[in-house]
């Protein structure tokens, strides 16, 4: 039996064709309406078990080779759909089952939520004497 790296550990029901996860990718990313970061991308699929996150990094560079994402900011680290993205996004998404897109989309807001979280929120620790001072900041 030959394994495939690109389908291992996907669960049942995943999107079974790049076609199909590219959709999915520019479905996700429409929907956040905001930029989204790789990681957050590609915890949404490790957590839903989706998509191998081999297939995805291979994916997310064919799509942005391919004019579907661009990369924000300097370091690269957000992206967003571009007009070509947008237009698979709406012409495409029905393609992957109704209960894949439901499950991805509350995973990617769920990071999303997260990340604002982490942004807006500040911890600091510092020693003090045998112990810390731990002082939080949440607006």
């Amino acid at each position: 039996m030959q394994g495939n790296i690109f389908t291992a550990g996907v669960a049942p029901g995943a999107p079974t064709n790049d076609f199909e996860i590219k959709f999915l990718i520019c479905h996700l990313l429409e929907q956040a309406g905001e930029p989204v970061t790789f990681g957050q991308l590609a915890t949404t699929f490790q957590k839903t078990g989706y998509v191998n996150y081999f297939e995805f990094s291979s994916l997310m560079s064919e799509m942005l080779e391919q004019g579907h994402l661009r990369m924000l900011g300097e370091g690269g680290m957000a992206y967003e759909l571009t007009e070509h993205g947008r237009s698979t996004a709406k012409q495409f998404y029905k393609d992957v089952p109704l209960a894949v897109r439901e499950r991805c989309e509350r995973e990617l807001q769920r990071q999303l939520t997260l990340g604002r979280r982490m942004r807006e929120n500040s911890v600091v620790i510092r020693p003090e004497g045998d112990g810390y001072v731990i002082t939080l900041e949440i607006p």
